[in-house]
């Protein structure tokens, strides 16, 4: 689906269907479900929304924590909104290893509050969040040096995720 992350189908359903959309009197040629949500919506065809950022230091000496931030922006010119998971905004950070295996997980096997909390951003406002990864494993033991990939996002409703690009971090010994 090409709907921005902080769309959901019932969020934009209901106006869809007070509208009549889809109705054989229709006169729009709309080809899909979804495009039809996002004209009703107002959505342009080019995905508008938040962009997410990740911010993490290029190397670190081992044993030193590892600050991660995320940046989710509203670089549109409207108000965002932005339906988040959790009473505090919920967001995950996966760190894995240069053969692509996860080491390390933020919310490793943790339950996420079902709860849903609606963050609107004024046009040009970001929300950041942020963490240390201690460069220990997911079972606590000290990873190695090396190279790591790091990735961000952030849970919104449903199971949809705001997600960074990735970015690397070099642990020297």
């Amino acid at each position: 689906m090409t709907l921005p992350a902080v769309f959901s189908r019932a969020t934009l359903l209901f106006p869809l269907l007070a509208a009549g959309c889809g109705d054989a009197g229709d006169s729009e040629p709309v080809d899909t479900f979804a495009a039809q949500v996002e004209a009703r919506a107002g959505v342009p065809s080019a995905q508008a929304g938040p962009v997410v950022t990740l911010d993490v230091p290029q190397s670190v000496a081992a044993g030193s924590p590892v600050p991660i931030r995320i940046r989710v922006k509203n670089e549109t010119a409207a108000p965002l909104d932005l339906y988040l998971r959790g009473r505090d905004v919920t967001f995950d950070i996966v760190v894995t290893d240069s053969a692509g295996d996860t080491i390390w997980r933020r919310l490793g096997d943790e339950p996420v509050q079902a709860i849903l909390q609606l963050r609107t951003l004024a046009p040009g406002e970001a929300l950041e969040l942020s963490h240390e990864w201690d460069q220990r494993s997911q079972r606590g033991s000290p990873v190695p040096p090396g190279r790591y990939t790091v990735r961000g996002s952030v849970l919104t409703d449903g199971s949809s995720t705001l997600d960074s690009d990735p970015g690397m971090v070099e642990i020297r010994p």
